[in-house]
């Protein structure tokens, strides 16, 4: 692996086991394998979360430009879901 940098890095004590068995298992071939895999994973939920968190800054953007709603209070709004949810 060209480009790889070492890090130390320090696991709970149940950490650590779900690692090794996952190894011991097979499921991986060592600890680096499985720390990757890991990372790979929340580096993908991180970004997902991401895009979530700039489409809801969009959408609270452009309904403050769009001005006042028609509903006064969250009560008003739930009291006319719950009318529609009944018909």
């Amino acid at each position: 692996m060209s480009n790889v940098k070492k890090l130390s890095i320090a696991f709970t004590h149940d950490m650590a086991g779900l690692v090794k068995s996952a190894v011991s298992n097979g499921e991986y071939g060592s600890v680096s394998e499985a720390v990757r895999e890991a990372m790979r994973d929340w580096a993908s939920k991180r970004e997902r979360q991401q895009a979530e968190i700039e489409y809801l800054r969009g959408a609270w953007k452009q309904g403050v430009e769009n001005g006042a709603g028609r509903f006064r209070s969250i009560d008003e709004l739930l009291t006319e879901a719950h009318q529609r949810h009944k018909s």
